[in-house]
């Protein structure tokens, strides 16, 4: 028994797309995301706040130099287009939901907050 496999494209390893610049950006942003999830649990607001800022920069940024870098082939354009949807679900949802809960000393009030900014962030 054989199977028709109509998708004979070549597979490259995930390790791969990081030579991309706009991913490369990307993940800038998520580590600068990761560091203000960091402080804002340790209680550590104007570094969290830093952290955002710089995430929003990176963010920004990965779009602008998507848009102008020439030579990027379908694969990059796609994954980064997940990773970059991924990256802002976690900096626009997950991360404001934190702060929240932080700043509220992690009280069971909050939760209903949180949740109405976990769903806004994923929309």
């Amino acid at each position: 028994m054989t199977t028709d496999n109509a998708t004979d494209v070549p597979t490259r390893p995930i390790l791969s797309y990081i030579r991309d610049l706009p991913n490369l950006c990307s993940l800038a942003g998520l580590g600068c995301t990761l560091l203000a999830i960091y402080f804002l649990i340790t209680g550590i607001y104007a570094a969290a706040m830093i952290g955002m800022i710089w995430a929003v920069g990176f963010d920004w940024a990965d779009g602008l130099i998507a848009r102008k870098m020439k030579g990027r082939t379908g694969a990059d354009r796609q994954f980064g287009g997940t990773l970059d949807l991924l990256i802002d679900i976690v900096s626009y949802g997950v991360t404001p939901a934190i702060l929240i809960l932080s700043y509220a000393d992690f009280s069971a009030a909050f939760l209903p907050v949180v949740f109405v900014t976990l769903v806004f962030g994923a929309i």
